[in-house]
């Protein structure tokens, strides 16, 4: 018998198997290439430190830099810092840098009115991207698995969906500038943890997954056992292979819908446009597919269905309508175009969307922190117009500066009347001048400073601007002699 020890096969290894199986997936989906630099958001329980092992046990071959990112919510006190604590050991054990960080969400969710779980998974990204930019690592590994993905995908089923929807979790995908990628989706939660015993790894257990106030939780610990007993002992299957199936025709659309993409959606230094005389004569699928596609680019993921709705509304509506849409996204109709932007782009970064002005009536701007209150009377009754407002002092002290009043002739106005905040080459003929003007050209001459332009009410009616608040109202709905009705509107700081 040979004496020599014998040289083991990485066959040979524990988990070899499932570690070829992650790495020729990560292939086929391009997740990522030799020398990768990639964050493994790791949580310390049994998915995402099998992640962390697999990654850490390719790393000899694939040459990948590993950075280890944990975030503490601080919802379960001294559990949720130990798990961090036990993530730092793990993260030194196999010699990998960690980067941790705790958010109060407690906090978060009383002032933002969110779920745990949403609230949760908005600190999560936010986490991820502040790690991204420190450090300059763009990908980063999730640990979720095709158990996961048969739970999200009949989740959105109960809740309702779009047929898109139902392909559940991505991949890969963008959120921004950090691509989030799923290596574990083809593989079953029963293998992940087979994998950590062959190797003699522990995990954390978070026992808030077991919390059945939570959907998923129900959906996993109730529904798909009850599913499995008594209608179909591989419905998880089903719903994984239907997850598949949708993404592969939602490849498919994207390739065959490419000519009518280029011709109504464009790129710009503003964000992306859709052209709306081109959307408009889309049909109802085709338009569907289209807003889908720039929602995916903007890192709207998940876009529920009343996004589409809203969408096409604003498409079909004035100028200066806006949405407000997950992520800091904004879509504005702007003249022709509905564009779509980050929160990032500091000229909306104080702005609000269009909404009509009940006459009379009133209506909040809470935005800004401002009510509107529309009156209408006779002209018989007395007036005391106000003085002229400096407007660059009253906006850069608002609401210090108080209330403002104006006064137009009511049957001049025509319905609806909406407010809004400016829009790139608003214009308008103020009281007693010879001509229209531009409103960026009355602030820049008022010196009213560029990061507060975006929070001054514009006013209109059917047939344009009426009042830039805190200036002249517009000529043609000036109060004269034949003034037989009086409307008033008054902004008021609240």
């Amino acid at each position: 018998m040979n004496s020599r020890k014998a040289k083991l096969s990485p066959r040979d290894n524990p988990g070899y198997g499932l570690s070829r199986k992650v790495n020729e997936y990560a292939a086929l989906h391009n997740l990522w290439e030799k020398g990768a630099r990639i964050m493994v958001a790791v949580s310390g329980g049994a998915d995402s430190v099998t992640l962390l092992h697999l990654l850490h046990g390719l790393t000899p071959t694939l040459k990948l830099e590993l950075t280890v990112v944990h975030l503490d919510h601080g919802l379960r006190g001294v559990a949720s810092r130990d798990d961090a604590r036990w993530v730092e050991a793990l993260s030194e054990r196999l010699n990998i840098p960690c980067i941790t960080g705790r958010r109060d969400l407690a906090v978060e969710m009383k002032e933002g009115g969110r779920s745990p779980e949403e609230a949760a998974r908005i600190a999560r990204y936010a986490f991820f991207s502040e790690v991204s930019e420190r450090t300059g690592i763009t990908t980063i590994a999730l640990g979720h698995h095709a158990d996961d993905q048969a739970e999200t995908v009949l989740m959105k089923l109960l809740r309702g969906c779009s047929p898109a929807g139902l392909g559940g979790m991505r991949v890969s995908r963008l959120e921004e500038n950090l691509r989030i990628v799923r290596p574990l989706l083809a593989v079953r939660r029963l293998d992940l943890r087979e994998f950590l015993a062959s190797i003699g790894e522990s995990f954390r257990e978070d026992l808030s997954n077991q919390d059945h106030r939570f959907l998923r939780n129900r959906i996993r610990h109730e529904l798909i056992p009850l599913l499995e007993k008594e209608y179909n002992p591989k419905v998880k299957e089903g719903l994984i292979h239907l997850a598949g199936m949708v993404w592969d025709r939602d490849d498919y659309l994207r390739e065959r819908l490419g000519d009518t993409f280029s011709r109504v959606i464009s790129d710009s230094e503003d964000g992306i446009k859709i052209d709306c005389k081109s959307f408009s004569n889309l049909t109802k699928f085709e338009q569907g597919e289209v807003l889908r596609n720039v929602l995916w680019r903007v890192g709207v993921s998940d876009p529920h269905r009343s996004y589409f709705r809203d969408l096409k509304h604003s498409i079909a509506r004035t100028s200066g309508h806006r949405i407000i849409l997950p992520g800091g996204v904004t879509a504005l109709r702007e003249y022709d175009t509905l564009i779509f932007t980050t929160g990032s782009l500091s000229r909306w970064k104080n702005a609000f969307s269009a909404r009509e002005v009940p006459i009379p009536g009133v209506m909040k701007i809470k935005e800004i922190g401002a009510r509107i209150i529309i009156r209408q009377y006779p002209s018989s009754q007395l007036i005391n117009f106000n003085k002229p407002v400096n407007l660059k002092q009253y906006w850069e002290t608002f609401p210090e500066g108080g209330a403002l009043k104006e006064y137009l002739d009511r049957d001049r106005i025509v319905a609806p009347m909406m407010v809004r905040s400016r829009l790139p080459g608003d214009r308008y003929r103020p009281l007693s001048m010879p001509g229209s003007r531009k409103i960026k050209d009355i602030l820049i001459d008022e010196k009213v400073p560029g990061s507060i332009r975006d929070s001054i009410p514009v006013i209109e009616d059917g047939e344009g601007i009426i009042w830039l608040a805190g200036y002249r109202p517009v000529h043609r709905c000036r109060v004269s002699k034949d003034t037989k009705t009086i409307l008033e509107i008054s902004l008021i700081p609240v």
